[in-house]
C-alpha cells in the first residue's frame, strides 16, 4: 500500500462531510449511562463515555485513540460464548495457534500473543508474567461485563510494556448497578458431542459506605470436535483430547474511597499437538493466576486527586506438572510473582485543562517449583525490578483538543524505554477528525531474559488518522488509516532438530492498513458493519512469518476481514441477533520438505454466520432464556500458526447449538 492511498482515503472521507457542519465543544450526545439502550438514538449511543485512552471520561469521537466501546446490551444480545466471540467482531482482531493447543490474539496483522496486547479486568492486568501471553477459548467469562473499552492501537505511554498494539479494558458491574444479582447456565451441543457447559453466579449490593460484588464462573468446553493432523501424518480426534476448563472468581469491595479487587483465574488446555508432533498421551497445560489490589482515592484539593495502590500477582502459567511419558513433552512448573506499588494523580487546574501522571515500581521473581534451574544463571530463581514514570496533558481549545503524554521505563535487566504520544482531535456536530502519533514498547519478560540475557525491548512507532461523518441522522461512518513500524522485535524460534526454543531481537516488522465501521442505530435495534485490511509490504523483514511471493500477507492472518453485528427487538421481550465474520484468504504452513523447510499454501476464505434469539421475562419476572447457533454453515474454522514453528493447522469448533437460561434477582 503506497502513501497515495492514505491521501485518497482522507480526501474521500472529507468529501463526505457536509460543508455546513458546526463545531461542538462537547460531543453533543454525551450521556452517562446505558439505560434504555434499544431506545437510544445514534447521537445518544455515540455519547457513551469511556476512559481507556485517557484519564478523563470521553466519548469514542473525543478519545485520543482509535477506540471501540462494547456495551452490556450488545454482549447479552449476541449470546457470546466467551471473550473471543466478542473480539472477533472488532476490526483488526484475529486468532492464531501458538503451541500446545493454546490460541492467542493478533492485532492489525501483527502476532500479538506475547506481550503486545494488554488485557485489563477491572484494572488488573491478566497477562501472565513469564511470557506475557493471553489464552483464548472458553476463557474470561462475559456474563458480568458492564462494558468493554478497546484501544485498537498502542497504549504503552499509559499502560506500560504489554500494551504495544492494543489494550482491552473490561469493566464489571458495580455493587450499586447489580443491587442483587443473577445466575446463568449455558449448554452447547455440536453434532454428536457436547460442546460446552458452564454456570455463572453474580451478586452484589451497596450498603451505604460499603459495597461488594462477587462473580463466580465455572465452565468446560472442547476446542474442537474435528481431527488434528501433524506434518508427519499422525492424527487424533480432538473431541476427547482438547478440553478447555475455566474457573474464574472476581471479588470487588469498596468502603468509602478505599477499594479492593481480587481475581482467581484457573484455566487449563488439554493438548496432544505439543510443538510439532502429536504426543502419545494427552497433557493438561495449566494457567493459574491469583491477583489482588488495594487502592484509595485521596482528594488533596477539589482539583487534585491522588490514588496510591499496591498489587500482588502470583501466577503459574504454562504449567505441565504431571507424569510425562518418555519425555515427549517438557516438564514445566514455575511460579511467577510480581509485587507492585505506585500512584496515579489527576489535576484539573482549569475547566479545559487536565494533567495526570504517576509512578510505578514492580519487582518480579520467578521460582522453579521442582528441581529444574533457569538456563541463564543455573539457579532456581530469577528476578528483576522495574521503575516507570508517566504523565499526560489534555487541553481543550477552540482549534482542537490536544493530548500529549510520555512514559519512561527503567529495568535493571535490559535497556530503558521512552515512549511519547500526541493526538489532535476535532469534533464537530456531524463529523470528527483524529491525528495520532504514538510510540510504544514491548518489555522483555522472564523467559525472554532467561533464554537470552542480551535481549532488549522492541520499539514501535504508530501513525494514525481517523475521520467520521454522520451520513444520515441514524447512520455514522468512521474510517481510519494506520502505519505500524516495530524495530528490534522480540521473536520466538523453535529448532525442530534440537528440540530447543529461544528468543532474539530481529530487525523490523509492522503493517499498514485501513479500517471502516458503519453504525446504523434505529428504534429497537442496530446494525454495525466493519471492514479491516492490512498490508506488510515494505514493513516486514522477518522470514519466520513471511509469505513467499506475497509481501502484503503475513502467515495465518487474513489481509481482508468483514464483520456484521446486529440486533432487532421483535417485541418487548424478544430479540433476534444475527452476526457474521468473513475472513479472507490466509496463508499457512502445510508441511515440511526434505530439507526441513516449511511448505506454505493458501487457505480458502471462511464465513462464520451466527444467530441468537433471546427472550426476557419468561413466566416470572427476571427469568430469561436464549438459543443460538454458531457457525451456522459449519465452516471449517481453524487456527494457523503465525510463524514457522512446526505446528499444523489447529481445527476449531463445528456448528454448535447453544442454550442459556438466566435469572436476575434484585434487592427489594
Amino acid at each position: 500500500m503506497k502513501i497515495r492511498l492514505y491521501l485518497i482515503f482522507s480526501f474521500l472521507l472529507c468529501g463526505l462531510v457536509p460543508a455546513t457542519a458546526q463545531q461542538s465543544g462537547k460531543d453533543a450526545g454525551a450521556v452517562d449511562s446505558v439505560q434504555n439502550f434499544y431506545d437510544m438514538t445514534l447521537e445518544q449511543l455515540m455519547g457513551l463515555e469511556l476512559t481507556v485512552a485517557s484519564t478523563q471520561a470521553m466519548t469514542t469521537r473525543e478519545a485520543p485513540g482509535i477506540v471501540t466501546l462494547i456495551t452490556e446490551e450488545e454482549i447479552e444480545s449476541s449470546s457470546a460464548r466467551d471473550l473471543m466471540d466478542i473480539l472477533r467482531m472488532v476490526p483488526g482482531f484475529d486468532f492464531c495457534v501458538d503451541v500446545e493447543g493454546v490460541v492467542g490474539v493478533a492485532v492489525r496483522g501483527n502476532w500479538s500473543h506475547e506481550g503486545k496486547a494488554l488485557l485489563l479486568i477491572d484494572g488488573l492486568e491478566m497477562n501472565e508474567n513469564l511470557y506475557s501471553t493471553l489464552q483464548f477459548g472458553s476463557h474470561y467469562p462475559v456474563q458480568n461485563i458492564k462494558r468493554i473499552e478497546i484501544i485498537r492501537g498502542p497504549g504503552s505511554a499509559m499502560y506500560g510494556g504489554n500494551a504495544e498494539y492494543a489494550v482491552i479494558n473490561i469493566i464489571s458491574k458495580t455493587p450499586e448497578e447489580l443491587s442483587g444479582g443473577n445466575a446463568r447456565i449455558t449448554y452447547g451441543q455440536m453434532t454428536g458431542v457436547s460442546g460446552q457447559y458452564s454456570a455463572d453466579v453474580v451478586a452484589g449490593n451497596q450498603f451505604k459506605d460499603f459495597g461488594i460484588a462477587v462473580n463466580v464462573y465455572s465452565g468446560k468446553a472442547i476446542r474442537s470436535d474435528r481431527t488434528y493432523t501433524d506434518f508427519e501424518g499422525g492424527s487424533y480426534d480432538m473431541e476427547d483430547h482438547s478440553d478447555l476448563q475455566s474457573t474464574f472468581i472476581n471479588i470487588g469491595m469498596q468502603y468509602k474511597k478505599l477499594q479492593f479487587r481480587g481475581i482467581i483465574d484457573k484455566y487449563s488446555v488439554d493438548s496432544k499437538d505439543n510443538y510439532d508432533l502429536i504426543t502419545t498421551n494427552t497433557y493438561p497445560v495449566k494457567f493459574d493466576s491469583y491477583i489482588g489490589e488495594l487502592k484509595q482515592d485521596i482528594a488533596i484539593t477539589k482539583k487534585l486527586v491522588i490514588t496510591p495502590r499496591v498489587n500482588l500477582k502470583i501466577q503459574l502459567p504454562w504449567r505441565c506438572d504431571v507424569e510425562i511419558l518418555n519425555k515427549e513433552v517438557k516438564y514445566f512448573d514455575v511460579q511467577s510473582s510480581r509485587y507492585t506499588g505506585g500512584f496515579n494523580s489527576i489535576w484539573s487546574p482549569a475547566d479545559k485543562l487536565n494533567i495526570s501522571g504517576g509512578a510505578e515500581y514492580f519487582y518480579d521473581i520467578a521460582q522453579q517449583i521442582g528441581s529444574d534451574v533457569f538456563v541463564s544463571n543455573q539457579s532456581g530463581t530469577l528476578d528483576y525490578n522495574n521503575t516507570a514514570v508517566f504523565a499526560q496533558v489534555s487541553w481543550k481549545n477552540k482549534i482542537a483538543d490536544i493530548n500529549a503524554g510520555a512514559r519512561y521505563n527503567y529495568n535493571d535487566r535490559f535497556a530503558s524505554s521512552f515512549v511519547p504520544r500526541i493526538s489532535v482531535v476535532k469534533v464537530f456536530e456531524k463529523m470528527h477528525f483524529k491525528l495520532l502519533y504514538s510510540e510504544a514498547y514491548r518489555a522483555p519478560n522472564t523467559e525472554n531474559i532467561d533464554l537470552n540475557p542480551d535481549i532488549g525491548p522492541e520499539q514501535t512507532t504508530v501513525i494514525e488518522f481517523e475521520a467520521g461523518v454522520k451520513l444520515l441522522p441514524s447512520i455514522y461512518l468512521t474510517g481510519n488509516v494506520y502505519d505500524i513500524t516495530t524495530k528490534d522485535p522480540i521473536i520466538f524460534f523453535y529448532d525442530n532438530s534440537t528440540d530447543q526454543d529461544g528468543y532474539l531481537n530481529a530487525s523490523q516488522t509492522g503493517t499498514q492498513g485501513v479500517e471502516f465501521k458503519l453504525q446504523w442505530k434505529f428504534p429497537k435495534g442496530y446494525v454495525d458493519l466493519s471492514y479491516g485490511y492490512y498490508s506488510a509490504a515494505n514493513k516486514n523483514d522477518l522470514e519466520a512469518n513471511a509469505v513467499p511471493g506475497n509481501k502484503e500477507a503475513l502467515l495465518a492472518i487474513p489481509n481482508h476481514e468483514f464483520t456484521l453485528a446486529s440486533n432487532f427487538q421483535l417485541s418487548k421481550r424478544l430479540s433476534l441477533a444475527p452476526s457474521a465474520c468473513f475472513m479472507g484468504s490466509r496463508y499457512g504452513v502445510i508441511g515440511i520438505d526434505a530439507t526441513d523447510n516449511p511448505i506454505i499454501d493458501e487457505f480458502e476464505p471462511v464465513l462464520l454466520l451466527n444467530i441468537s434469539l433471546q427472550a426476557n421475562e419468561l413466566l416470572v419476572k427476571g427469568l430469561s432464556a436464549g438459543i443460538s447457533m454458531f457457525n451456522l454453515l459449519d465452516q471449517k474454522e481453524s487456527y494457523l500458526q503465525p510463524y514457522t514453528g512446526g505446528h499444523a493447522e489447529l481445527p476449531g469448533r463445528s456448528r454448535e447449538l447453544v442454550v442459556n437460561v438466566a435469572y436476575k434477582f434484585t434487592k427489594k
